[in-house]
């Protein structure tokens, strides 16, 4: 419930009403996830989560389509901070991956800052994002978890994949060069969540922690990209004393 009162509330006052226990509401929570948001009265409070966050979207589409666009955005990313300031960049090579309807309110926010910058204070006048430092923003996993479970598999398809062209367009080209090394590791867990295995964006993040000397992680998410059980190719990026 990544610490949210009210989801906490919600899911104490569903395993009270029905005589299950916490252990089993959070197995029944993993396979059942948008359902039971939308189950259990907390008291003293008239919505469950998933009506929070689903009102608050509903009033945030009718008066702001670019923010809500950019909360369908982030909802494909990590709960850790994401860097908008690296994924909202002009990126004109990517409008051939975009669905229309995706590109529609997606490419405005790449193209002017201003705009971005209206989306991210609706966000946050929303309550659906919060200021993370540095340009970044940070979004609650259960307001992730509302947005994609709410949308149609074919907008959610088109979503993800807008998020994973995004992430891989910032990442960096050279893993090798330190001054780079701050925005691979800004965009890595949003990576290895949103690219697959055999994307060349997820190849330059295993080179990039082989170069910071963080091996084991080089080693693994090397294996990954090559296929399961590949032997890694430490002479890319590895320290030869440092067998991999």
């Amino acid at each position: 419930m990544g610490g949210l009162p009210l989801a906490l509330e919600q899911a104490a006052a569903y395993a009270q009403a029905t005589g299950n226990s916490l252990a089993a509401y959070l197995a029944l929570f993993q396979r059942r996830r948008q359902d039971l948001l939308a189950r259990g009265q907390p008291a003293g409070y008239g919505r469950t989560v998933a009506a929070t966050w689903t009102l608050a979207f509903t009033q945030l589409q009718h008066s702001d389509p670019g923010a809500a666009g950019l909360v369908r955005l982030l909802a494909f990313c990590a709960p850790e901070a994401i860097p908008l300031r690296l994924l909202l960049q002009p990126r004109p090579e990517l409008a051939d991956q975009l669905s229309p309807e995706v590109a529609g309110v997606l490419v405005p926010l790449l193209d002017d800052e201003l705009a971005a910058g209206d989306a991210v204070a609706a966000l946050r006048r929303y309550s659906l994002a919060r200021p993370a430092g540095d340009g970044a923003v940070s979004v609650h996993r259960l307001v992730q978890a509302v947005t994609a479970d709410q949308m149609p598999a074919e907008l959610r398809d088109a979503w993800r994949l807008a998020a994973a062209a995004l992430i891989e367009g910032a990442l960096p080209g050279d893993p090798s060069q330190p001054q780079d090394w701050p925005k691979f590791a800004a965009l890595l867990p949003h990576a290895q969540l949103a690219l697959s295995d055999a994307s060349d964006g997820l190849g330059r993040l295993a080179s990039y922690l082989g170069h910071r000397g963080i091996y084991a992680a080089a080693r693994d998410l090397q294996r990954t990209v090559s296929g399961a059980g590949a032997d890694a190719r430490p002479g890319a990026f590895a320290d030869p004393g440092c067998p991999l």
